[in-house]
């Protein structure tokens, strides 16, 4: 024999194996799920590959010769271990794992998914690690190749377009003020949305204008925007303690601390799909199915629960 082994010999192995456990060619068959006949042709192939009738068929089934009893035992432990190399790599425990997963999420990401997926995570898979970094909107194909980010959630268009996505939620604008806010908690009008003092978050290039600002100027109307910043943590506290009102999206709001005010955006909201992306390498990966199986479903269950006291007007 040649001193390595060929794939076609590995199948025969496990049908010799198989063979030896049942002493009967029709029982044998039916473990390995091949036909009689197949089986049959492929223990011809064994006996020419060892030189060696293996198994002689007497009036009490197949018999096993010297040479065949002498490999059993290294044959059957050797086809358990790979039996069991097989089954360690199809299968994940999430209650037995200590896997760490690296995610790349947006600034809107860490307030809409680290919560529910690590409670979610928590939950079921105590020993599973969750490590967030922020996204780069400049992400390539070749960044995830390397599998150091497993997971990247942001929005579609910020994608590689080689990339696999799974679209996790549907969000759009919302207007958030303080509750005691000069003007009340009324109704907010689009005039009065155009007039009150605005505060907004820049993620990309810092300017004092978003596709808010686009939508308003192709109706003739103009927002008085003062402030910008390039996060959404400092909008609590700008909000507290100022008459600023912010234009956010709706699970960036409900995550606000403070008592705050959720009003809908006086205008035509357009509609944001956040997508969890990943390299076709981790298509397979029964832990990788899993985060993302535990990701869609903690969002489906509700999204990120609000810190402070939001009242939807």
């Amino acid at each position: 024999m040649d001193d390595q082994l060929r794939f076609a010999e590995l199948k025969l192995l496990v049908a010799l194996d198989a063979l030896l456990r049942e002493r009967n060619v029709t029982r044998a068959a039916h473990s390995l799920r091949i036909s009689q006949p197949a089986l049959s042709a492929q223990l011809a192939s064994l006996r020419k590959l060892f030189g060696d009738q293996l198994l002689v068929a007497t009036s009490h089934g197949l018999v096993p010769t010297p040479r065949a009893l002498g490999l059993q035992q290294t044959l059957r432990a050797s086809v358990a271990e790979l039996s069991g190399l097989m089954k360690r790599e199809q299968d994940f425990d999430p209650a037995m794992s200590e896997r760490t997963f690296l995610i790349a999420t947006s600034d809107f990401g860490h307030h809409a998914v680290v919560g529910p997926l690590t409670r979610a995570v928590r939950s079921h898979a105590p020993g599973v690690k969750l490590v967030f970094v922020p996204f780069n909107a400049g992400l390539r194909i070749s960044d995830l190749e390397s599998g150091d980010v497993e997971l990247v959630v942001a929005m579609r268009h910020f994608l590689p377009e080689a990339v696999k996505a799974l679209v996790l939620l549907s969000d759009r604008h919302v207007v958030v003020q303080r509750r005691d806010h000069p003007r009340g908690t009324g109704v907010l009008s689009l005039e009065e949305y155009c007039a009150l003092q605005h505060v907004i978050v820049t993620l990309e290039e810092p300017h004092l204008r978003t596709s808010i600002d686009d939508q308003l100027s192709a109706i003739g109307l103009q927002r008085n925007v003062v402030v910008s910043v390039p996060a959404y943590a400092a909008i609590s506290s700008l909000l507290a303690t100022t008459d600023m009102v912010a234009t956010l999206l709706g699970r960036v709001a409900e995550s606000l601390h403070g008592d705050v005010v959720i009003h809908p955006l006086p205008l035509l909201a357009s509609e944001f799909l956040y997508t969890a992306g990943w390299h076709p390498r981790h298509n397979d990966d029964p832990g990788h199915r899993w985060l993302r199986e535990t990701l869609a479903g903690a969002l489906s269950r509700g999204g990120a629960p609000g810190t402070g006291t939001a009242v939807i007007s």
